[in-house]
């Protein structure tokens, strides 16, 4: 990480300390980098890279707030990156609070994207985690991304609710009860979802 990164996981440290002073100063310290859209670059480091487990989440938490208002501003190749960035997160992260703050993450950007088609990579790396045969965590966390879609973009995925329907009906049936209590989740949601 370079010396912005740096100083970025700093502020994010202090955000997590048992010190209001210290969470005021931090946050008045980031208040102007969020208003630019390379904080989502900057943020996303983090995310992917810091070796502290409650920066990663903050980063991640924080990211989610202002991915979509900014998105906009960022240039192409850098939506790509961002896109690939969380993907790459989510199948290597080893920490689960982290996971579901990223899984947040990615849907909140879902719901601006997927309506649009502009993300079927997510899609794809949804059903390629649903049936990772030797991870049980890939598995949980395909059915967690599609109980936090069906709150965002469940009547966008009515075109794939065939192929849903199938990865459903596996994992109730999952051997590891994490799997199927999220699958049936997920189902639920799907179901009580108008319009789908």
């Amino acid at each position: 990480m370079n010396a912005e990164d740096q100083q970025l996981e700093a502020v994010l440290v202090a955000l997590t300390a048992p010190d209001t002073s210290r969470i005021k100063q931090a946050e008045d310290a980031l208040k102007p980098v969020l208003k630019k859209s390379a904080c989502v670059g900057a943020l996303m480091t983090q995310v992917a890279s810091s070796g502290n487990v409650a920066v990663r989440q903050i980063a991640a938490v924080i990211l989610r707030k202002k991915i979509v208002k900014l998105w906009k501003k960022l240039k192409k190749s850098a939506q790509g990156r961002v896109k690939a960035a969380i993907l790459e997160r989510l199948g290597s992260e080893p920490e689960r609070a982290v996971r579901k703050s990223v899984a947040a993450l990615a849907s909140a950007l879902a719901k601006v994207l997927v309506p649009h088609n502009k993300w079927p990579e997510l899609l794809a790396f949804i059903s390629q985690c649903a049936t990772a045969a030797n991870s049980p965590q890939h598995r949980e966390l395909a059915y967690l991304l599609l109980l936090q879609l069906s709150e965002t973009v469940a009547t966008s995925l009515s075109s794939q609710l065939g192929q849903l329907a199938q990865l459903f009906r596996a994992a109730l049936g999952d051997e590891e009860r994490a799997v199927s209590v999220m699958a049936l989740r997920a189902c639920c949601a799907f179901v009580s979802t108008p319009a789908t």
